[in-house]
């Protein structure tokens, strides 16, 4: 079987199906960041995955001093952070564009345009989980039909995410999608770009404060990174930073006067943003231990980082480049698959590595292997079966 890239496609239903596309005016440099996205994710998945065999990260990598090059791998869940600021910008550069001639059919094709993109890849994934095909994967669900309904209706940012714990942020992203037109819309009636900047900057301390009454209000284990993520990382009024950081980024993006300032630091904005993204990723395993900064205030501070990072790379190189490249495009588009099946593959991927009698970095190598061959196996399956049909559906009708 042969995987074309087609690049210059005028829409997804003009092209050869076994080909992975671009949509018309994309900005292509963005692939990348999505590829980096979801290997950050899987990254992260791996080696917790590894850790629960052999008790410590320090076992299968190689230390260096009081350090160990396990540290960014297990940061990796901040790639999350990274998918967040992508849609966030991503809607919101289409809302924004279409803001000014909205109405109640274009709210309907948003809404089924959305739909078609998330729902049908989602709930095939759910169904897979619910008869058992993924090898050795047991689910954490004690009530499977209550487990499936609230995953169904994207409550598992509130309530246990206990099919695949991923899915969690794809209950926090569809709330968002729900509430963009409002937010784009709302804000439009504030004029000039000024003025929304002030209302978004408003609404992005909103979960700040939500952490902090929500701390206030409790007795909180700091020593518990499950209960971190059950209290703070997954409910969406309490990390929707990222997605509004993306909606900023786009009102920014599609301003013609702030586009061409903005142009000129472009390069600065990248060197800062990756700055605040490698003094998180690199020094320390930040959730080895709680602290009330990992609560407050790093969470928005993720959120800028990766900001930065996506204007300037949409301003520097939009079109080429090694994040606009055939093989960023390819990461980018099976991105979703993966992110929706790649934890269910971790026990059947440890089989081999088990087996092997290897140890430390060997260990985790073979391992390695084959969750990547099996994910990117199923993640091939998942979006030529189920994901491109309803894209192309999806570029047939909207």
């Amino acid at each position: 079987m042969t995987l074309a890239v087609e690049t210059k496609s005028a829409g997804l239903q003009r092209a050869p199906f076994l080909t992975f596309e671009r949509a018309q005016g994309s900005i292509d440099a963005l692939d990348g960041l999505r590829m980096l996205a979801i290997a950050l994710v899987l990254l992260r998945h791996a080696m917790k995955a590894m850790e629960s065999q052999v008790g410590s990260a320090l076992e299968i990598t190689l230390p260096w001093g009081v350090w160990s090059f396990a540290t960014p791998l297990m940061n990796g869940w901040m790639g999350v952070d990274l998918f967040f600021v992508l849609s966030g910008f991503l809607i919101g550069s289409h809302l924004i564009r279409h803001r000014s001639d909205f109405s109640t059919a274009s709210l309907g094709r948003y809404f089924g345009a959305r739909a078609l993109r998330i729902v049908p890849t989602y709930f095939a994934v759910i169904l897979l989980v619910a008869i058992g095909f993924f090898p050795l994967y047991k689910p954490m669900s004690e009530d499977m039909v209550a487990s499936v309904i609230w995953h169904m209706l994207f409550l598992q940012d509130y309530l246990p995410s206990d099919l695949i714990v991923a899915f969690w942020s794809l209950g926090v992203e569809e709330k968002f999608y729900m509430v963009a037109p409002l937010l784009i819309l709302g804000t439009a009636r504030l004029g000039r770009l000024r003025n929304r900047i002030v209302a978004y900057g408003v609404l992005l301390i909103l979960p700040m404060l939500f952490r902090w009454l929500t701390l206030q209000s409790m007795e909180f284990d700091f020593t518990s990174y499950r209960a971190y993520f059950e209290t703070f990382r997954s409910p969406f009024h309490l990390t929707y930073e990222g997605l509004l950081i993306g909606v900023i980024c786009a009102e920014f993006y599609a301003c013609r006067v702030c586009k061409e300032r903005f142009r000129r630091f472009a390069k600065p904005m990248l060197a800062i943003g990756v700055g605040i993204i490698g003094a998180h990723l690199i020094p320390v395993n930040l959730m080895a231990e709680i602290t009330l900064y990992d609560v407050l205030l790093q969470p928005v501070l993720l959120s800028i980082g990766f900001g930065l990072i996506l204007l300037a790379t949409a301003l520097i190189n939009p079109k080429s480049g090694w994040a606009a490249s055939r093989f960023s495009l390819i990461g980018a588009r099976l991105s979703y698959s993966l992110y929706l099946v790649h934890m269910a593959l971790i026990p059947a991927a440890m089989v081999p590595a088990l087996l092997s009698g290897a140890q430390g970095v060997m260990l985790f190598a073979i391992f390695f292997a084959a969750f990547m061959a099996l994910s990117l196996i199923a993640s091939l399956a998942l979006h030529f079966v189920v994901e491109k049909p309803f894209l192309q559906l999806k570029s047939r009708l909207f």
